[in-house]
């Protein structure tokens, strides 16, 4: 029932409400400009229990109306208030520090687990398939970007496997959009300097209807 008041009537018969705050805000450089982000509203309505909402946005598509509601502890909230820097005074600032240092924190999730199987042509996340691309031989720069991090052991970001010139910069651009194609649970960008990729983790949700076979015309 409170949830439902919350969904109603945000702010309303809590004891505090916070200020919505953006997390995830990131930006493609290869598909033009856009931004993504989750907006999240707070309400505390016990001293040891929250309720959150979240609402992911996109500029570029049309925004989502759903909101989901969970409930989060104390020191789970106080830490994500403090470290997305949401603008409070000072009594809150003092409880949230308090709530975040005495109470227990939650563990960090783990990482996910990616790796590329060339021989297979599968991009996988935890197991599961996040791409299949039939003739990986045929598709020599986008398995060149895959091949590049999983040599590395999938950082958050490499270097461009592509030459260090505006023909390489071009080719990594094209090659990163054609990587995307087909994709899910995860996103491949460049890094905004034009010698590096990068990639960043997407809910199942918020990403596209994926077909069930990849595009297998990706060579340049």
């Amino acid at each position: 029932m409170f949830l439902e008041f919350v969904r109603r009537n945000p702010g309303k018969g809590c004891w505090k409400t916070f200020p919505s705050f953006k997390v995830n805000v990131s930006y493609d450089s290869f598909e033009g400009y856009e931004q993504s982000w989750t907006e999240r509203e707070l309400f505390a309505y016990r001293e040891d229990l929250w309720v959150a909402g979240s609402t992911f946005m996109h500029i570029e598509a049309p925004c989502a109306s759903d909101t989901d509601y969970e409930i989060l502890p104390a020191a789970e909230t106080a830490s994500m208030l403090l470290t997305y820097n949401v603008p409070l005074g000072v009594e809150d600032l003092i409880w949230l520090k308090k709530l975040a240092v005495t109470r227990p924190q939650p563990s960090p999730p783990s990482a996910p687990s990616i790796a590329w199987n060339r021989e297979l042509g599968e991009l996988t996340i935890d197991g599961q398939l996040a791409r299949r691309i039939a003739r990986p031989k045929q598709a020599k720069n986008v398995t060149k970007i895959l091949e590049a991090f999983q040599e590395d052991g999938w950082p958050v970001r490499i270097d461009s496997p592509f030459e260090a010139d505006e023909a390489g910069r071009t080719r990594l651009r094209e090659t990163g959009s054609q990587l995307n194609v087909q994709l899910t649970g995860i996103k491949f960008e460049a890094d905004g300097t034009g010698e590096g990729v990068r990639y960043r983790l997407i809910p199942v949700q918020q990403t596209a209807d994926v077909q069930s076979s990849a595009d297998d015309t990706l060579a340049i």
